[in-house]
């Protein structure tokens, strides 16, 4: 028989990243949340604007959601890091 899964995972991932998706099938724009040291602290990479975030918005607009016209947002990309890893990556973990 296969072995049974963990019960609690020793060595998490976290989420590290999030690359947003706004348009419809036919265009759209990207950008990207970053939470560079893993703290919970977010940070917006919006072409040349950078700006800090709340994470309860990283959330929303990464679980997705119709704006209208045909248009959504939603997360296109989600970057996970182990948490052991954290400290040779350079983030803080």
């Amino acid at each position: 028989p296969a072995a049974a899964p963990p019960a609690e995972d020793d060595d998490p991932y976290v989420l590290h990243a999030v690359v947003v998706h706004v348009g419809g099938g036919t265009g759209g724009h990207y950008y990207a949340y970053v939470d560079p040291n893993l703290d919970g602290r977010w940070v917006k990479f919006d072409d040349d604007r950078v700006s800090s975030v709340d994470a309860a918005i990283v959330r929303a607009e990464a679980s997705g959601g119709h704006l209208g016209g045909g248009a959504s947002v939603g997360a296109y990309l989600l970057q996970y890091v182990r948490k052991s890893d954290a400290g040779s990556l350079g983030l803080a973990g």
